[in-house]
């Protein structure tokens, strides 16, 4: 009868059931994957998803000193990243202070609060929305150029301003509607011709107060004739000056003018 014999496991045998190790190289030595390398691998990432990004980037300490820059922020900043790291963003740029981009930093930093806002910084003469993150050790801020957006913007409005007073000034009914068929604009010759007041028509729902009630299967000749019907009492003498419009109709891609 044979006797049992107790497996026995050299020290150097057991490595693969260490913590920390996952496999064994091809040298036989294992390799290590615990904690402290996850954690770099993780740090890695994450400063190649911020070089990636379209947005700039920068993290200060509670002192307001840059801890980290990414190439995007320090092209957008007119300085190389490295540069800046480890100095302070008050001497960097003293012609900062009072703007609300800096006060936006420091109300962040005291009400460890998020703050997101967009402005135009005058010393660069370009507008940035700015994205805050704070935390007890200092911010996290996003940071992207929007100037051309805010000039298209400006551009808009001014159009729209010049649009508005172009219909306030001629003689013809002039309505803006959204929508959902309410006015958002009527210009002061409606005003004159119907005695409506502007709080009475802005808000109103247009069809329900000037249009009346047409079938769904009515043609389009039909749909004019009850346009000019309508339109015929509103063309009265306005300061005894004769009134005449000329109603131009989209319907279903094609044009039609009815002149009252």
């Amino acid at each position: 009868m044979k006797s049992k014999r107790k497996a026995t496991v050299k020290p150097n045998e057991n490595k693969s059931i260490r913590r920390g190790v996952s496999r064994t190289g091809g040298n036989g030595r294992a390799k290590k994957t615990g904690p402290s390398q996850t954690k770099k691998k993780g740090a890695h990432s994450a400063a190649d998803i911020l070089e990636r990004i379209s947005d700039g980037f920068v993290a200060f300490d509670a002192d307001m000193n840059y801890t980290y820059v990414n190439k995007r922020g320090g092209e957008m900043l007119g300085r190389k990243p490295e540069e800046l790291i480890g100095k302070n963003y008050w001497k960097e740029y003293p012609e900062a202070k009072g703007t609300p981009f800096a006060n936006a930093y420091v109300r962040a930093l005291e009400t460890q609060t998020p703050i997101l806002f967009e402005d135009y910084y005058a010393p660069f003469e370009r507008w940035f929305e700015n994205r805050i993150y704070p935390s007890k050790d200092g911010l996290a801020i996003f940071f992207t150029e929007i100037t051309e957006r805010k000039r298209a913007e400006e551009v808009l409005q001014e159009s729209e301003r010049r649009f508005r007073e172009m219909l306030e000034n001629i003689q013809l009914i002039a309505v803006l509607l959204d929508l959902e068929g309410r006015v958002t604009f009527c210009n002061e010759f409606l005003l004159q011709i119907t005695d409506y007041t502007r709080d009475e028509v802005l808000g109103c729902d247009w069809f329900a107060q000037f249009v009346p009630d047409v079938r769904p299967d009515v043609n389009t000749s039909q749909v004019i004739a009850l346009w000019v019907e309508l339109l015929k009492p509103l063309c009265r003498a306005v300061d005894d000056v004769d009134v005449s419009c000329c109603v131009q109709f989209d319907i279903d891609g094609g044009e039609e003018l009815a002149r009252l």
